[in-house]
């Protein structure tokens, strides 16, 4: 898992680090997968339209 490899790499990360680049990579490629559709992505994730947009902003993605 990516997650993991990262984990390895980088052992001095914060849980909430951790939990924030965890985050960020499964956001980043669903929105990559649907082609930066905010429904579809916010869908896939089983989240609202407004917390992924959120999230977005928050990790710079869009």
């Amino acid at each position: 898992m990516e997650w993991r490899r990262h984990f390895h790499q980088y052992p001095e990360l914060s849980l909430k680090e951790a939990v924030d680049d965890y985050e960020k990579s499964l956001i980043e490629r669903e929105w990559r997968s649907s082609t930066g559709k905010i429904a579809e992505t916010a869908r896939r994730l089983g989240i609202s339209k407004q917390l992924l947009k959120y999230k977005l902003d928050k990790y710079r993605l869009r």
